[in-house]
């Protein structure tokens, strides 16, 4: 739901990341016979049930896919396990954003509790940056039915302590409900 922003020039996703986009979802869909992916509607999913992997053996990438399927999942102690004790999330949906691991972990627990059984995120794309900051596109689905005005992008920076590798910045954007068209570029 959120990250660090990839900029290059005045556009947020610039030619390489959109290509980056591109590449990293054909990769996902080759890879998906292997891995515990599955292909579900528009999007790709990770459950973190059947996950071992530890935060230590995760590329940003991956931290990101299970971060979400963490959250369709509602699994909390996952979801614990990937977010820095300095976490800063970022919501533009949202008045208060909550900041430190306690009060990221009270936003997800609501936001899991929220979604009910039949919500679910499904991750569209991804794109690695410097190393450290992941892009991920998204929406939600209800019994694998895209929702509409629920696309999201978000952007993650991530942090290593020891060998973990943690989510210490978080920023989400949501598709507007409100569509003004040309009005917009008056």
């Amino acid at each position: 739901m959120a990250m660090s922003i990839m900029t290059t020039g005045s556009s947020i996703f610039s030619r390489s990341a959109l290509l980056a986009l591109k590449l990293t979802n054909l990769r996902a869909v080759r890879q998906a016979k292997t891995m515990p992916f599955a292909n579900v509607g528009e999007g790709m999913t990770m459950d973190s049930s059947t996950n071992n992997a530890t935060t230590s053996l995760l590329t940003p990438v991956k931290a990101a896919e299970l971060f979400y399927s963490s959250i369709n999942d509602k699994n909390l102690e996952q979801l614990r396990n990937l977010v820095a004790e300095d976490c800063f999330f970022e919501d533009t949906f949202f008045i208060n954003q909550p900041r430190g691991k306690q009060e990221v972990m009270r936003f997800l627990e609501r936001l899991t509790e929220s979604m009910g059984s039949d919500i679910k995120f499904r991750v569209e794309q991804t794109a690695g940056g410097d190393g450290s900051t992941v892009g991920v596109t998204w929406h939600f689905a209800i019994r694998n039915q895209q929702v509409p005005f629920t696309r999201g992008c978000s952007f993650y920076e991530f942090s290593k302590d020891g060998d973990q590798l943690l989510i210490k910045y978080a920023r989400a954007v949501i598709e507007s409900a409100i569509k003004p068209g040309e009005i917009s570029v008056v």
